[in-house]
Parts: C-alpha cells; sequence; structure tokens
C-alpha cells in the first residue's frame, strides 16, 4: 500500500486539503481512477499498486475547477524524459489562466472547465521572477473562479497587481498582458462587469497617454484625451463583439460622443483613422449598424477624411451623415 503526498503547483509544499486526482495503470490500462481530497499532511487515502508496477504506474495530480471537462498535459524534454520541475502557464479562451510547476514525472495540474474551451500551454522561465508565485496566486483564482463575474474580478486583482509592479523583466505579466486577460473573461461577464471593466481600461489608457506626453513634451491633457477617446472605441468594440445589451452599448456611444467633443482639432485626423479601423472590424463580423451608430457617435467630420477614406467607409455600411 502506498499513500502518495500531492504537492502545491505553485508553492511545492505538500497540498492540505486540496482536490486530487489519482490513477493508476497497468500494462497501459487505467486499474484504478479516482478522486478525492488531501488529509492535513497533503496525503491522499492508501493505494494498493499492481504486483511488478511500473515506475510511473501512479499519477496524482491536484485539480482546480469545476465541470466536465478537463485539461492536463505531459511535458518531456526532447529526449523523451519527463520536464519535471519546470513552470508552465495554461490559458483557456475565456480568459482564465493558470501558472503552475510541473511534478517529478513531468504531469500538469487537473484543470476543470464546464464547457470545451481551447487551451495554450507555454512553458516559462521563472529564473529572474522573484514573485511570480504571487502573481501565479492571483492568476490561478480565474481558474477555481465559477462565475464570469468572479473570474473577471480574479483578473482584474492580477492587472492591478501587475500595473502597480510596473514592466520589463522580472514579471510573470505585465499591465497590458493581465488588461488583456481582464477584457477577454469580462466578455462573458454582467452589464455591470462589463461596464466597471470598460471604465477601468479608458482609465489606465489616459493615464498611460498623459504618461508619454511628459516623456515626448507634448500637453498632457490633450494626449489624455486621445487616449480616452482610442480606449472607449476598444472598448465599443468589445462590447458589440460579446453582444452586450443595446442599453450598456448607448451609454457607450455617448461616453465616446463626449471624449470626440474634447480631442483636439489637430487630433481629429488620428481620431478619424481609429474610428474606421474599428468600423472595418465591425462590418467583418456583419455588425453594420454599431459602425454606423459609431460613426455618428464620434463626431467624425468631413475634413478628417480624405475621399479614399470617405469611399471606404461608404463602401462598409453605405452614404452615412458625417459633420461637416
Amino acid at each position: 500500500m502506498v499513500q502518495p503526498v500531492v504537492l502545491d503547483p505553485v508553492s511545492g509544499e505538500p497540498l492540505v486539503r486540496g482536490r486530487y486526482r489519482l490513477v493508476v495503470k497497468a500494462q497501459g490500462e487505467e486499474q484504478v481512477d479516482m478522486r478525492g481530497v488531501t488529509d492535513v499532511q497533503g496525503h491522499t487515502v492508501p493505494v494498493r499498486l499492481p504486483q511488478q508496477a511500473a515506475a510511473d504506474a501512479l499519477q496524482v495530480r491536484p485539480t482546480y475547477g469545476q465541470g466536465a471537462y478537463n485539461a492536463q498535459f505531459h511535458l518531456t524534454l526532447p529526449s523523451g524524459k519527463p520536464n519535471s520541475g519546470v513552470v508552465y502557464q495554461v490559458r483557456f479562451s475565456d480568459g482564465s489562466v493558470f501558472v503552475g510547476r510541473a511534478d517529478a514525472q513531468g504531469n500538469t495540474a487537473e484543470l476543470l472547465k464546464p464547457t470545451a474551451l481551447d487551451t495554450r500551454l507555454r512553458v516559462l522561465n521563472v529564473e529572474r521572477m522573484p514573485d511570480w508565485q504571487v502573481e501565479a496566486r492571483l492568476a490561478n483564482a480565474s481558474v477555481t473562479a465559477t462565475t464570469a463575474d468572479a473570474r473577471t474580478k480574479a483578473l482584474l486583482r492580477l492587472f492591478e497587481q501587475a500595473s502597480e509592479a510596473g514592466t520589463g523583466a522580472g514579471r510573470l505579466f505585465d499591465g497590458e498582458q493581465a488588461m488583456s486577460l481582464v477584457r477577454h473573461a469580462a466578455m462573458d461577464a454582467s452589464t455591470r462587469m462589463r461596464d466597471s471593466v470598460g471604465q477601468r481600461y479608458v482609465q489606465w489608457i489616459a493615464a498611460q497617454w498623459r504618461a508619454s506626453a511628459r516623456v515626448d513634451g507634448a500637453d498632457p491633457d490633450a494626449y489624455a484625451e486621445q487616449g480616452r477617446f482610442i480606449a472607449s472605441l476598444h472598448v465599443i468594440d468589445d462590447l458589440v463583439v460579446g453582444r452586450a445589451e443595446q442599453s450598456l452599448l448607448d451609454a457607450w456611444l455617448g461616453r465616446l460622443a463626449r471624449s470626440a467633443d474634447a480631442v483636439a482639432q489637430a487630433d481629429r485626423q488620428r481620431a478619424a483613422d481609429d474610428v474606421l479601423l474599428t468600423c472595418a472590424r465591425m462590418v467583418d463580423q456583419h455588425q453594420r449598424e454599431p459602425c454606423q451608430a459609431l460613426v455618428e457617435s464620434a463626431h467624425l467630420d468631413r475634413q478628417a477624411l480624405d475621399i479614399g477614406a470617405r469611399l471606404e467607409l461608404e463602401r462598409m455600411i453605405g452614404p452615412v451623415g458625417m459633420e461637416d
């Protein structure tokens, strides 16, 4: 009889009162496949191994998340040997992300989801990342979250930590990467959460543009307004793609209109270009009506468009009313 210890994939310490999946194989077939919760010392229940069992006959993985669909990987070196101890990142198409260290057999944790999702696996070099475990725990909360709002909140905490820490070497995530995860997760969140994420995103982008103005010797307020306008376009794009409620989309179109009024005349060409790019993405997804509403809310004027741009816009959505 054996009673293995399950290790926390982040700290490497025994996983106390944690969920696990235990599989015993013999002659290539699974003889035992069970789930349980570890004791106060991280042990599983006692298990009897088959006679003459191979060294890898017993596999135990910590389990996170809920649902009938699982993601688990076995990492190997080019030689075929287990890539034990390597740190990995698993990203799901719902925006959630998990970071852990492979066990001695090269196995990752088992991650459960209620629906089938696309996954992406990366191996990470954390040699110069002293705080990777802090970031990993923040990220992993997005996998254990049971609702889209909870998942988005977990990633917002990761974003706040990443943006405070700054960018550069020594980080698992920078602010831009973390915000990308937040925006992706918010696609499935409640109307209130989506609105909150949008406002936080606009605030963050405006602050970045303001900081850039100081470096460039430009007007910080003008830069911030331009950044606010572009970020609002991104939010509206997200809302259209994510089929947000019309009331929320209307609210953001109103904010865009107010932001457009604040954009300096000298920046109108850049603003017009950004509107056209956003419209093109909408039309590609068969969203012509939101594109026309966007053009109207952005207060696009004829002087801001050359003849080619005007023809392209009319090709996408037909004749539109633009300010002279």
